[in-house]
């Protein structure tokens, strides 16, 4: 396709999703995303009827809005405004991960519109009880573990600049991607430890250190809470992306709670475009740091998933 001319002597271009999408002048690379059919255009005759056409335009901010409608919409009904800026280094974040997919298993969500919405929607969900922190430019730090493909942390950061966030991955390759996507991206006040989380917590620059934790697919709900709350801060807020009955989780993961010193909030049921596609209605578990982490948390790497503080599914 490099070596093909294209005409643009009517402004247009025929697409085969039958939808009008446009393109900023400039930037006719993000076309190829689109899978569009081209040729020379001021040859085509009158009769020429194509499905539908791609536009070209001066204006990118209208641009990503068609392009990513369902985050724009979804972000707005959070309350999270994304500018043309945001929305073009989110796309370009999952660009990276599509790409980075292919050498290390990061995600099994790769259709670029599920990404949208199941992994960036999705993450800013995150963000709801402290979104008036948020609006107020609070100095917040953010812990993301089990960070993955860099999500929640990545789009988190993204759509908040001037947090200071931390991503902790264990394993080697995914660290590596975080780095380069990060260098890529010219996210600033950004770290990737690559580390098991139960070692960094116990590090005194870590250690009841953060304002707010996240973790997305690190294991069951009592998991999730030896991890992260570790890191909080007295005051700080444990945000645990989840599915199913949350209620339930929350009381096989009392003692969990009770051990790390967290208090539970009402949990926040979610209703967006996009999340819940895979069946489980999604909402988000969030507790409270009220003490100084035990001495005895987190135990030693691998203790938390084989031995987990919650209670007994048949004891529920």
């Amino acid at each position: 396709m490099a070596h093909k001319a294209i005409d643009l002597a009517c402004g247009q271009l025929a697409l085969t999703s039958g939808e009008i999408a446009e393109v900023p002048c400039g930037c006719l690379t993000e076309a190829l995303i689109i899978d569009f059919l081209y040729g020379f255009t001021s040859d085509w005759g009158p009769s020429h009827n194509p499905a539908s056409w791609l536009n070209y335009t001066n204006d990118p901010a209208r641009f990503w809005h068609f392009a990513m409608s369902d985050l724009v919409e979804g972000a707005a009904r959070l309350e999270i405004p994304l500018s043309a800026a945001q929305l073009a280094q989110l796309d370009q974040l999952g660009a990276a991960l599509r790409e980075g997919n292919r050498r290390v298993n990061l995600t099994r969500i790769t259709e670029p519109a599920d990404i949208e919405t199941r992994h960036f929607l999705d993450s800013l969900t995150a963000a709801m009880p402290l979104l008036d922190q948020l609006r107020a430019h609070a100095p917040l730090r953010l812990v993301d573990v089990g960070s993955g493909g860099g999500m929640p942390g990545l789009p988190l950061k993204i759509a908040f600049p001037h947090l200071r966030v931390t991503l902790v991955e264990s394993i080697g390759k995914k660290a590596a991607f975080l780095r380069a996507t990060v260098q890529a991206l010219g996210l600033r006040d950004v770290e990737v430890v690559a580390e098991r989380a139960e070692t960094v917590a116990r590090e005194p620059e870590h250690r009841d250190a953060y304002d707010w934790a996240t973790a997305r697919a690190v294991g069951s709900l009592p998991v999730v809470v030896e991890l992260c709350a570790p890191f909080l801060a007295p005051g700080g807020l444990l945000v645990a992306q989840r599915s199913g009955d949350l209620d339930t989780q929350l009381t096989q993961a009392a003692p969990a709670f009770k051990a790390l010193r967290l208090w539970s909030r009402v949990p926040i049921w979610l209703d967006l475009p996009g999340l819940g596609a895979d069946g489980g209605r999604r909402g988000l578990i969030v507790g409270e740091k009220y003490a100084p982490t035990p001495a005895l948390y987190p135990r030693r790497p691998g203790i938390p998933r084989k031995h987990p503080l919650g209670r007994p599914l048949g004891d529920l």
